[in-house]
């Protein structure tokens, strides 16, 4: 009992001085890196509501981000609930094994923790410690769930503390719909740097999240300091010959990549895009505006309308609306809505992805502006203009499948060419990132990540709406998209 008394004497006191080092060394066993010291701190402190947590491979974050957990249920006074969440339950258990070992190892843990009945004999201690929910005096409570797949159901409602292990592997629909929804108190979100084009991402590019990014350099500094932090050097080199760039880059540098090798429109050219400020108007007039629109077809795709205007030879994406799927009639009444309110009834064209449902709302507005607007079927040949330059090609020369993978391509030359202005729209830029390209028997085929279960409606919007029905650049006339 004194031993115990003694230990909260210290606790207070060490406490009071935030010093994490020590708190961890005496009371969970454990001694952690000055990085592992920055991220137990914000935890245990609860000084942010969000943060965004990445480092590299087998430094120990999530036995960091375990030990903050920890020590927060040591020092709040009040009753809390803490959830951890992951795409499938063995990566929350890696979560819970650190706070079980914490648990063994820390006497005041030990007396917090609630057992059934009886002596709290090791063997006793060792299987309620191995539970998915633990249950603590004074209403504390620690509990792992799992995010797999597209879950219908995903527990943790009403947790103070939400912490997600390898957030950029949770599907993005099932975090938008279920897990972010369940963030009723303090969100902490864990992941390597997989992808720009994910939640992880966004949430790591948001003002409201505090993000703490340990760098591979910073790993190794601490390492040649204390060999029990930071990561191992001579398994780094190791790594770094077996894996490929991107896996490095974001496994052990702990940085987001830029791109994949296969990638159509690069990362960097889409924030120079957005960065980009367009041609100013008072020395460069408007020369043409052209709408796109991608009609939803099924499931929880997104009828999509954009709004292009050229000055100078550079395209400027103004406005970008979109809703969900809706019958022929009221997609056009929508369209023609948002065009009268923009430009009126001239000096504009419209192209509409005609293929499936989009065939019904192209004949409707194709009756109300007959002269304006123009049917792009996807899977027609390349362009009259796409064919004569073919014909110059030597034979071992891409060419396209279809005029829809040229008109890829050609916003692909836009952004490549500095040629384009974009909104800083979180869906648009995650389908421009999502574009993939390969070569096939000497045709280019363009694809998307995950185009299955998620249609790339907003480029394919931007797409139409940037293959124009007359424009000229470098001199030569760029056939409509729109025509065989």
């Amino acid at each position: 009992m004194n031993q115990l008394k003694t230990a909260a004497e210290h606790l207070q006191r060490l406490r009071h001085e935030r010093d994490v080092r020590a708190l961890c060394q005496h009371l969970l066993g454990f001694d952690p890196s000055p990085r592992q010291q920055e991220i137990i701190e914000a935890i245990a402190y609860e000084d942010h509501d969000r943060l965004a947590i990445t480092a590299p491979t087998r430094y120990g974050k999530t036995l960091a981000v375990a030990a903050g957990l920890c020590l927060l249920i040591l020092l709040n006074d009040e009753p809390i609930g803490i959830g951890v969440i992951s795409a499938t339950k063995g990566q929350a258990k890696k979560m819970r094994d650190y706070v079980a070992e914490f648990v063994v190892a820390c006497p005041l843990l030990e007396e917090l923790l609630e057992l059934d009945v009886g002596q709290k004999d090791v063997e006793r201690l060792t299987k309620e410690v191995s539970r998915e929910k633990l249950t603590f005096q004074d209403g504390k409570t620690f509990e792992i769930h799992s995010a797999h797949g597209k879950a219908n159901r995903v527990m943790g409602e009403g947790e103070e503390v939400l912490v997600i292990e390898e957030c950029a592997l949770i599907d993005d629909d099932t975090y938008r719909e279920k897990v972010r929804r369940m963030a009723e108190g303090a969100l902490y979100e864990i992941s390597n740097p997989w992808s720009k084009h994910s939640e992880f991402f966004n949430s790591w590019q948001s003002d409201r999240y505090h993000n703490i990014q340990v760098l591979l350099e910073d790993a190794l500094k601490e390492y040649e300091t204390n060999e029990d932090w930071g990561v191992d050097p001579d398994l780094v080199e190791e790594q770094r010959e077996r894996l490929d760039e991107i896996t490095f880059t974001v496994q052990y540098e702990s940085r987001f990549p830029d791109d994949v090798e296969d990638t159509l429109v690069k990362w960097s050219w889409i924030v120079d895009a957005v960065e980009a400020s367009p041609p100013d108007p008072d020395d460069h007039p408007v020369d043409q505006v052209q709408y796109g629109m991608d009609v939803a077809n099924e499931g929880t795709d997104s009828t999509v309308l954009i709004r292009v205007e050229w000055r100078n030879s550079v395209a400027t994406v103004t406005h970008v609306w979109s809703w969900q799927r809706a019958d022929t009639q009221e997609n056009a009444d929508r369209a023609e809505k948002r065009i009268r309110e923009t430009d009126g009834l001239e000096d504009w064209d419209l192209g509409v992805d005609a293929v499936g449902e989009g065939k019904g709302t192209y004949d409707e507005m194709a009756d109300r502006f007959p002269d304006q607007v123009h049917d792009f079927k996807g899977s027609r040949k390349p362009s009259k203009k796409e064919r004569r330059e073919r014909e110059s090609l030597d034979a071992d020369e891409y060419r396209f499948k279809s005029i829809k993978h040229e008109a890829h391509w050609h916003t692909r030359d836009l952004f490549e060419d500095g040629a384009i202005r974009i909104p800083d729209h979180a869906d648009l830029r995650q389908d421009c990132s999502r574009s993939r390209y390969e070569i096939k028997r000497g045709k280019v085929h363009v694809h998307f990540e995950d185009e299955d279960n998620d249609s790339p409606d907003h480029f394919d919007a931007l797409t139409i709406s940037l293959f124009p029905t007359d424009r000229f650049a470098s001199g030569i006339q760029v056939e409509p998209a729109w025509t065989a």
